[in-house]
């Protein structure tokens, strides 16, 4: 009974175990999935980094003439990893005013692709360039199995619109512009032309009649022609060349009106001078008979016949001047015909005078029984030998009755005082233009000159097409080499994306970021420059990893990293040729991060000095790589670059011999210490000492080491070490 008991317990717990080892079975094999899961996302972090977000285009220029609206797709991938969930955003945004056109959310995870097509609209007016920007912001969701641990991802790509006038349009403006320019020669002259008229009118208005004195609706229609010019220039300021060409029309036509109008009035003004001058010198010539006028006066005493010369002839001619110079009369032949008059009076009297001084003298030179032949031209002679005769005369004794009825009449006079004509006066206003004109310029043949209008956030400007620009060190563009891809698994975005937050405080501080050049990209011509017309810097990153992009210009997120440090030289210096013609600068700055440094000093090596300004290098081993970081490098990474950085490899010796210092380009580094390295100090990934370059200018960083994260991976991380850029920036930002 006993037994059988026992036996039927033995059983049961029997059962019990095999029930209870299969369950822990199972939970060492759940246990054990979930530990290599974890272990294997952390791995993953580790090799492939957190999301990762590729935008296509990475940059790109568009030229239009804007006759078409001009679309630009986008493609978005999302990379994530197993178990990894991201939130993220993307907006569209014009950064010529600094609105955002599109805003939208997304999730993304495993691999999420997006389309996105917006069309641009070239402004209505003018030539010039426009900037726009495909933003993308992702952020992981931090679960059990996604050790992200809430890092945010940034991407952006950026877009030029480049627009300019149709051929049919710049011939328009062409014709327009000559036409206004003809215009304005015109307007010029004619302006010109009635302010010297009315300058003119101004010192002779008192003698000119009435009649050549209708001038104002000349001047009113000139006035009006100025203001309709002011006019005009501000439509063409405006670019309404259609608008210019219809005002333009009727300007023209106004402005033929009235040159015929000024050119009528300039004639008769001109005239006017010419026959008031002309009248001047005619009663000019009256004033040589003065010398005479006395004469007639001394023989109308000896002949009896007084003549009252002052009134006969003198009075009658200041009468005369005084209206000639008054403009009291009704035309200048009045004056000319009055003029005449008294000219031929006083030839009239003279002659007379003459003739009957000679009778006199004839008579007497009779009476004394004496022939002579008698001149009479003088009258003055003709006198003194009447009064000859009549002394003669007075001496005969008996004289007969002839003789007394001749002296009574011809020798009882008492000459009168010579006439003084310099008491009148006889001041004759002659028309002249000399003196002093002033010209008030109204009219300028300069117009405005519309240059291309670059605009970026929100402030439009003369687009920097000068020289410089480009030459300034100031817009030197800024190139960002990445490191080595810790595994051949690592995507090009992952190496790029460690300078998300400098490239992020470098925008703050007006840069443009312009996303990434490639070295296989081809620049067509349109495109050269046109990165350097915003008149800012421009920063972009690139890789050297030649295959991040196919034959088909797709993206390939995990390209080939197995060649040499010397190849990857030749492709940036590939890259830094293409951003030259992009940007137009002469030279780029570098700021590369740990292999990058290598790669950028054997580019030096190799393709000289000429395109660098500044190399700043971040964390580079630039005396190689040792201890551990040597012997695990080629078990993840590329087994080349990897043997090529190490602290005894031939590369590193040879690029670190005296005669490969560079000459002209100015070198930097910067230097993480604080991690222990083997009783070492350095980054936990590169020992201090192997970073230093004698030649460069070193700035060091101390820093800490977490069981997660070296140093060295955080060098960039500018947020937790604020000094790194603070180097940066004063650097970049240094003019020497």
């Amino acid at each position: 009974m006993v037994g059988s008991r026992l036996k039927r317990v033995l059983r049961f717990i029997k059962k019990k175990n095999k029930v209870f080892l299969a369950i822990s079975i199972m939970v060492i094999i759940l246990l054990v999935l979930f530990l290599g899961t974890y272990i294997y996302t952390y791995v993953q972090l580790f090799l492939k980094g957190g999301v990762t977000i590729s935008i296509d285009p990475a940059q790109r220029f568009i030229l239009t003439d804007k006759k078409d609206v001009e679309d630009i797709a986008f493609t978005i991938e999302i990379q994530n990893r197993l178990f990894c969930s991201a939130e993220c955003i993307y907006e569209f945004r014009d950064l010529s005013s600094e609105n955002v056109l599109d805003k939208n959310t997304f999730i993304g995870k495993g691999e999420t692709k997006i389309n996105k097509t917006y069309s641009l609209i070239p402004p209505p007016k003018g030539t010039g360039q426009l900037a726009y920007e495909f933003y993308v912001e992702c952020i992981n969701k931090g679960s059990l199995f996604c050790h992200s641990g809430n890092e945010k991802k940034v991407k952006s790509s950026f877009v030029t619109l480049g627009y300019e006038l149709s051929l049919t349009e710049r011939d328009f403006m062409e014709s327009v512009r000559d036409r206004f320019l003809s215009f304005l020669e015109l307007m010029l002259k004619t302006d010109e032309q009635i302010q010297f008229l009315n300058y003119t009118l101004d010192k002779v208005k008192v003698l000119v009649p009435h009649t050549v004195l209708n001038v104002d609706q000349i001047n009113t229609a000139i006035d009006f022609l100025v203001l309709q010019t002011d006019t005009l220039k501000e439509i063409w300021k405006q670019e309404d060349y259609y608008i210019l060409d219809t005002f333009l029309q009727n300007s023209s036509l106004a402005l033929t009106q009235t040159i015929q109008e000024v050119n009528l009035l300039e004639k008769d003004v001109n005239n006017f001078m010419i026959e008031h001058n002309q009248t001047a010198e005619q009663l000019e010539s009256f004033q040589s008979n003065f010398d005479l006028i006395g004469e007639i006066e001394m023989a109308s005493f000896v002949l009896g016949n007084l003549v009252n010369v002052e009134s006969v002839f003198i009075s009658p001619y200041v009468t005369l001047i005084a209206d000639f110079n008054q403009s009291n009369y009704s035309s200048l032949q009045d004056i000319q015909l009055r003029e005449d008059s008294l000219e031929k009076s006083f030839n009239r009297t003279l002659s007379l005078s003459k003739r009957r001084l000679v009778d006199a003298l004839i008579e007497g030179r009779s009476l004394l029984e004496e022939n002579v032949t008698i001149d009479g031209e003088n009258i003055s002679e003709s006198i003194s030998l009447i009064t000859d005769v009549c002394s003669e005369l007075k001496n005969i004794i008996n004289s007969s009755a002839g003789v007394i009825s001749y002296i009574n009449k011809k020798c009882s006079y008492t000459l009168p005082e010579k006439i003084n004509v310099s008491t009148y006066n006889f001041t004759i206003v002659r028309l002249s233009t000399e003196g002093n004109f002033t010209l008030l310029p109204r009219i300028t043949l300069e117009l405005f000159e519309h240059k291309p209008i670059c605009c970026i956030f929100g402030q439009c400007k003369e687009c920097c097409d000068r020289q410089e620009c480009t030459d300034d060190p100031l817009f030197y563009p800024l190139l960002f080499l990445h490191s080595h891809a810790v595994s051949t698994e690592s995507s090009i975005e992952y190496s790029l994306a460690g300078f998300e937050e400098i490239r992020k405080k470098l925008l703050e501080d007006g840069y443009i970021d312009a996303g990434t050049v490639f070295p296989t990209e081809n620049v067509s011509e349109d495109e050269e420059g046109y990165l350097g017309r915003f008149g800012k810097p421009v920063m972009v990153g690139t890789t050297y990893y030649v295959d991040a992009y196919n034959e088909k210009g797709e993206f390939i997120s995990i390209p080939s990293k197995s060649e040499s440090i010397k190849s990857y030289a030749a492709r940036v210096d590939k890259s830094i040729e293409i951003i030259k013609k992009k940007t137009g600068a002469k030279k780029v700055n570098i700021i590369a991060f740990s292999m990058g440094g290598l790669v950028a000093r054997k580019y030096l090596v190799d393709s000289g000095e000429d395109s660098v300004n500044k190399l700043i290098t971040i964390g580079t081993p630039n005396k190689g790589t040792s201890g551990r970081i040597e012997s695990f490098c080629p078990v993840t990474g590329s087994e080349t670059e990897c043997l090529e950085m190490a602290s005894t490899s031939s590369f590193i010796n040879e690029l670190n011999k005296p005669t490969n210092k560079p000459k002209q380009v100015k070198v930097y580094t910067i230097i993480g210490k604080g991690c222990s390295m083997s009783g070492q100090d350095g980054d936990g990934a590169v020992l201090s000492d192997n970073a230093e370059l004698p030649y460069a200018l070193s700035f060091e960083i101390e820093g800490t080491c977490s069981t997660t994260k070296t140093l060295h991976e955080e060098l960039r991380d500018i947020n937790k070490y604020p000094r790194v850029y603070d180097v940066l920036k004063g650097i970049l930002f240094q003019v020497q």
